[in-house]
């Protein structure tokens, strides 16, 4: 029953830094197709607030999360740089 819990657990942008090692800036970077750093298999926000405003919350799912790791560490080259960019 907890592990179904965890895999549906949503992070909020504090926590996602601190899981990926990345600047908030970072990571609003790799999910900007606008971007140079833009990264497609980059986690997509779930929307949390019912408001129509673009300024409502949002968050991760955690599974989505450790997934992209895991992808970004199965992928890295032999100079050891990950497949997501410095992450």
């Amino acid at each position: 029953m907890m592990q179904n819990f965890s895999k549906r657990a949503v992070v909020r942008m504090p926590e996602l830094t601190r899981i990926l090692g990345l600047s908030r800036a970072a990571i609003y970077d790799r999910m900007s197709p606008r971007s140079p750093r833009y990264d497609a298999k980059f986690p997509r926000p779930l929307k949390l607030s019912a408001t129509a405003s673009k300024s409502g919350a949002v968050g991760w799912l955690l599974a989505e999360v450790d997934d992209y790791i895991s992808f970004c560490a199965s992928n890295r080259d032999v100079n050891g740089r990950a497949a997501g960019g410095d992450l």
